[in-house]
């Protein structure tokens, strides 16, 4: 559980992070308008200046004999000039020329009254005085709500943005954590019933070993070993179940011991043989080398021989005729098992090692969970090998079971 709580504190964290950028963005979006609204009040204010002096009718002069202080006389004049000379048409042109379209005030500022102006919104009028330190200054109204209006779009598309993210993480925590929950939920369930056929099984056992006790016919007493043998194996699958169950919490617990791939095989063979008697099969073993040694848990190799030779027994319509070859591939042994039965389908191939897959085959003839290939592959995992299919219906199926050679 403690991992669920790391992932769903990390993407927590993610999408925080992407909040706190999509902010920044919006902020850094809403500079940039500022920013080009200044420029572009500048670049009207200064060529609607640069028309009046290049303009030699509308040329303003200093008004004679005038000192041009802030409040003089002189001051009117000079306003008094730029409003007949056409100058606020000029601006108006210029403004609406850079598509911007808010009402302002204008007004005049000398240099040493500079500071109290906002400078972006000002420009000299030495062009068309001959005097340099007087500047016309603009004030406008409702430049928040244009700049507010400009980002609107963004605005309203990054809260829809930050509210999907949200959702959609709520969602998928939401569903991890339910998911979580019934899984240790099925955990449960697996250990209940694990628990209850473990009784049935342990006294199924001890009938067949009173029951050989007493037992003196040869023929039977070899039926009683193999029921024997399967009471037990049952008992160990049933444990496997468990493991499957487990593998997202603490995974398979294997038991390695040195051992030999061609008697496991042999095991397992062995194990099998009702069934393989019941289907009048024949099962070929084929072997060049004298040890196979391998390190390797006993009891789940021979459950994965015994699972794919059950595979080639039940999907079989005619007498089951199965080959298993041990071959030699540079540090590897390769277990081939090579059936005559049904095939899977080429685009099955991907797919037939999933947990609860069943392939078309399963669905028509046989009951299951398709946790039997998975368990499989698994198992190869665990023992650093690896599995790969030949099949091309309906020519029979060939599964190479690879595991890593173990050195004398």
């Amino acid at each position: 559980m403690r991992k669920i709580y790391m992932l769903i504190g990390g993407s927590a964290l993610a999408v925080l992070l992407l909040i706190s950028f999509q902010f920044y963005w919006i902020h850094q979006s809403k500079k940039l308008i500022d920013d080009q609204f200044t420029n572009r009040v500048s670049m009207a204010l200064c060529s609607a200046v640069e028309k009046i002096s290049d303009n030699p009718s509308s040329c303003l002069a200093d008004p004679v004999g005038c000192a041009l202080t802030p409040g003089s006389n002189c001051q009117s004049i000079l306003q008094s000039m730029i409003r007949d000379s056409g100058f606020v048409q000029e601006i108006n042109k210029s403004l609406a020329f850079y598509q911007i379209h808010l009402p302002y005030n204008m007004s005049l500022a000398t240099k040493d009254s500079s500071a109290d102006c906002d400078p972006q919104y000002s420009c000299s009028l030495a062009p068309i005085i001959s005097q340099d330190d007087h500047w016309v200054k603009l004030v406008f109204q409702g430049k928040k709500d244009y700049i507010h209006q400009q980002l609107g779009s963004m605005w309203w598309a990054s809260i829809l943005i930050v509210l999907s993210i949200i959702s959609m993480f709520l969602y998928a925590t939401n569903t991890l954590i339910r998911q979580k929950k019934l899984s240790e939920e099925n955990v449960k369930f697996f250990n209940h019933m694990t628990h209850e056929f473990s009784t049935p099984l342990t006294n199924i056992h001890l009938a067949t070993s009173l029951i050989n006790k007493s037992n003196t016919d040869t023929r039977i007493a070899g039926y009683i070993q193999i029921l024997s043998a399967e009471t037990s194996n049952l008992k160990k699958q049933l444990g496997q179940v468990l493991s499957l169950a487990n593998s997202n919490h603490q995974g398979i617990q294997l038991d390695k011991s040195k051992t030999d791939l061609l008697h496991l095989v042999e095991e397992a063979i062995t194990g099998m043989q009702l069934q393989i008697n019941e289907k009048s099969a024949v099962i070929y073993v084929h072997a060049s080398e004298r040890a196979y040694p391998i390190l390797a848990d006993k009891v789940h190799v021979r459950n994965v021989i015994k699972n794919l030779i059950d595979n080639a027994l039940k999907y079989n319509n005619d007498r089951p005729e199965i080959n298993i070859d041990i071959i030699k591939t540079n540090d590897q042994w390769c277990v081939r098992v090579r059936d005559n039965g049904m095939g899977i389908h080429e685009n099955e191939h991907s797919k037939i090692f999933d947990p609860f897959y069943r392939g078309a085959n399963q669905m028509n003839t046989s009951n299951g969970f398709g946790l039997g290939l998975n368990y499989v592959k698994k198992i190869l995992h665990l023992h650093e090998g690896d599995i790969h299919i030949e099949s091309i219906k309906p020519n029979g199926s060939s599964f190479n079971l690879y595991f890593p050679k173990l050195s004398i």
